[in-house]
C-alpha cells in the first residue's frame, strides 16, 4: 500500500482518505495494542462513520468521484469492513 503515502501528502484533514485511513489504524491498533487509558475502538468507530460521509460525498461529485483518493478511501473501508471489525 505504498500508494498511500503520496495520495495522503496532498488530502486535506477532513478528506474521506485521512478518515478512512485513520479508521483502520486505529482499529489495528485496537486489535493488536491494549490501550489502558485510551478507547481505540471509539475513536475507530469515529473516523470510520465520518469516512463513509465523507466518501458518500465524493462520489455524488463527478470530478472527485472519479480521483484516485476517493478510489483508495474506498478500498481503505473495504479493508475496514472485511479485517478489522
Amino acid at each position: 500500500m505504498e500508494y498511500l503515502v503520496p495520495l495522503m501528502r496532498n488530502e486535506p484533514a477532513e478528506s474521506a482518505l485521512r478518515y478512512a485511513f485513520n479508521a483502520c489504524a486505529y482499529a489495528l491498533l485496537g486489535n493488536r495494542h491494549k490501550a489502558d487509558s485510551v478507547n481505540l475502538e471509539r475513536f475507530s468507530l469515529k473516523e470510520h462513520a465520518l469516512a463513509l460521509a465523507q466518501t458518500q460525498k465524493a462520489l455524488g461529485n463527478a470530478e472527485t468521484a472519479t480521483a484516485d483518493s476517493t478510489l483508495a478511501a474506498v478500498l481503505l473501508l473495504c479493508l475496514y469492513e472485511v479485517y478489522l471489525t
